[in-house]
């Protein structure tokens, strides 16, 4: 799938899912979250930052302070191990893929970010929950790292019907710093196969999952000959699926035999090597297109909107300094009444999949009279 395709998904709302909450706070105080950096907040004496008589954001305001949470992201792997998965060293290459893939986000791991797993058709499931818990990376790695696959059937139906219970019931920590109520939630199904329990069953509650209460969009990553000329694989369905689940690309055909504008994820099986690549390149492209970049605020009469700063940090400490702006930076979600700030397009998006640390936010305050 073109990098372009990707990018223009969600480019208003997402990010990667490694860009975490490393910084989110007011400048004017302290609301008492655990991961909050120390110390005096950044200066904003860079050309063009805006300034106002009696607002400080070195100083602070002790008496006042400007609530920010971060948006939470619930992630649901929901993937096939039915017989056709032992053929061609699918399985072999997709479970070297996950375990790279809980790998990178527990490097990356941040407060907001909650993955889940669930294996069908045997129905081993680990809930969702941060990968700041060694614990649950422990119990991510043990659902998968077994071959070969166990094998049976293909109910992705009942196994969709099961994954949309348990995200569309997952309750993010309330005493976390995060906007629960905003929550945003996605299944990724990942299959090689034609489901046993009917086609259009599938597509109908991938519809409705979307547009229930709450919302849950699903990604669909299809592993298998393209063009098709596998028995066992249809990639017409997977994107259906895509389509029906809210993450296809405008444009897209689900029966398209290009590349460039089918509407699922596509894996080929080949080598060993390329395929696990080409596994991990896609499930990192769902990582970033599935994230938040929306981070909400409550103001109070100190709070300076005309003093925000926002940044990126990659993983090796390098620091970018992100503009206002509407296409490639940052903005308010309601200019006449913000609640929340929003990073766009290139600031927001990975067009590679690559990790990039946390992203830090910064609200000045105006120091009381």
């Amino acid at each position: 799938m073109k990098d372009s395709a990707v990018k223009n998904r969600f480019l208003s709302v997402l990010a990667p899912l490694t860009l975490g909450a490393g910084l989110l706070h007011a400048a004017c105080g302290s609301s008492g979250r655990d991961n909050f950096r120390q110390g005096d907040p950044p200066s904003f004496d860079e050309p063009g930052a805006a300034t106002d008589a009696g607002a400080s954001v070195q100083d602070g305001c002790s008496s006042s302070s400007t609530k920010i949470e971060r948006v939470p992201v619930v992630l649901e792997f929901l993937v096939d191990e039915s017989t056709s998965m032992n053929n061609n060293g699918k399985w072999a290459a997709a479970r070297q893929a996950l375990l790279a893939t809980f790998a990178d986000m527990k490097q990356t791991a941040e407060p907001a970010t909650f993955v889940g797993l669930h294996v069908y058709p045997k129905n081993d499931k680990v809930a969702p929950q941060t990968l700041l818990d060694s614990a649950h990376y422990d119990r991510l790695v043990d659902a998968v790292n077994y071959s070969p696959a166990s094998g049976g059937s293909t109910p992705t139906a009942e196994t969709l019907l099961a994954a949309f219970d348990t995200v569309g019931q997952f309750v993010p920590p309330s005493d976390a710093g995060l906007a629960t109520a905003a929550t945003k939630r996605y299944v990724v199904l990942f299959s090689d196969g034609r489901p046993t329990d009917g086609y259009d069953k599938c597509e109908t509650r991938v519809k409705a999952a979307r547009n229930g209460q709450p919302p849950i969009e699903t990604f669909s990553v299809g592993i298998g000959v393209f063009p098709s000329r596998d028995a066992d694989y249809d990639p017409a369905f997977m994107g259906r699926i895509a389509q029906s689940g809210g993450t296809a690309p405008p444009g897209c055909d689900p029966n398209s035999t290009d590349l460039a504008t089918v509407c699922h994820f596509q894996i080929t099986p080949g080598d060993a090597d390329a395929t696990r690549q080409a596994l991990i390149d896609a499930f990192d492209k769902i990582r970033a297109l599935s994230a938040s970049c929306e981070f909400s605020f409550e103001i109070t009469k100190y709070t300076d909107l005309a003093n925000v700063k926002v940044t990126i940090t990659d993983r090796n400490g390098g620091e970018i300094s992100i503009p206002k702006d509407d296409l490639n930076g940052w903005s308010f979600d309601d200019p006449q009444n913000p609640t929340k700030i929003v990073v766009h397009g290139n600031a927001c998006s990975a067009t590679t999949g690559a990790p990039s640390g946390r992203v830090d936010v910064v609200i000045g305050c105006k120091q009381p009279k």
